[in-house]
């Protein structure tokens, strides 16, 4: 027995059983509940207290809006540094099938879409773009080569093909120690480190297989240096004239600090070096 804003009533908790989905669950307790008042004596009132379906939903737009966010900024970044709107749709497209393909997998390892493992994938979503984008940008280092497409396509992948296996294999190792828990914590956060690395290997296939077929159909045969002279064009050269401004900007400060530091060494060594003479004049 319980009291709801003052008057007697009856809390029911039902709990879903570990491999059900809460939304399903949820969702058959909400299609019931008209019946219940069906048949419910007159003046009861029956209405849910609790529901924890909406913490599943508002996990799955977090992962939503976390997914246009990355989106959004990676193709921004491709777009300016790369010039390239085909390839920034290349970039792009490999966000939403590892999210999807990751789902899949948790799918056939028994796991359900809850708070966990849509949280597990939102920590991902920022790196899924990460072996897509070196991908891309060193098939065009490769295309700028005036190399033909197919040879850039193929010199791009193999050049990185262990450097991101290594680097994806390094963040998937980090939740390795998740097998080693017991109890509720093995629990809790298993499926958190599955989404994570089923998320990671599924980017890392489709950078090698996805992004180079993707690649080999939109980009043109030959690489276009000049960006045009429209607003766009205009636009990059620009930015680019300004990059390249700042860098050198920087490259100089960083030879103004390092200079009295050089001629400190070199009145040291001069010193030595007269010292040494002396000495040995002697």
């Amino acid at each position: 027995m319980v009291r709801v804003d003052g008057r007697p009533g009856t809390f029911l908790l039902v709990i879903k059983h570990a491999a059900a989905s809460t939304l399903s669950v949820v969702g058959a307790v909400r299609a019931r509940l008209p019946d219940m008042r069906a048949i419910a004596p007159k003046g009861m009132k029956i209405s849910l207290t609790f529901d924890q379906s909406a913490f599943v939903r508002a996990s799955l737009w977090e992962v939503v809006r976390e997914a246009l966010t990355a989106a959004a900024l990676v193709a921004l970044m491709v777009l300016v540094f790369v010039g390239s709107p085909r390839s920034m749709f290349i970039v792009i497209t490999s966000i939403p099938l590892s999210i999807l393909t990751a789902i899949v997998a948790l799918k056939l390892t028994g796991q359900t879409i809850n708070i966990m493992t849509l949280g597990g994938i939102a920590l991902a979503v920022g790196m899924l773009v990460d072996d897509a984008t070196v991908e891309i940008e060193n098939i065009h280092r490769n295309h700028a080569m005036h190399k033909p497409l197919l040879a850039a396509i193929l010199d791009g992948a193999y050049q990185i093909a262990t450097p991101t296996l290594v680097g994806t294999l390094s963040i998937c190792i980090v939740f390795f120690p998740v097998v080693l828990l017991s109890g509720v914590a093995r629990f809790l956060f298993t499926p958190l480190a599955l989404a994570v690395v089923f998320a990671m290997l599924t980017s890392y296939l489709l950078s090698r297989t996805l992004v180079p077929t993707m690649a080999s159909y939109l980009l043109p045969d030959q690489h276009l240096e000049d960006p045009g002279n429209g607003l766009w064009g205009r636009f990059l050269r620009r930015f680019e004239a300004g990059f390249t401004h700042a860098t050198g900007l920087r490259r100089r400060t960083r030879d103004l600090h390092r200079a009295p530091r050089a001629l400190a060494r070199g009145g040291d060594a001069a010193h030595r070096r007269h010292t040494s003479a002396a000495l040995r004049s002697r």
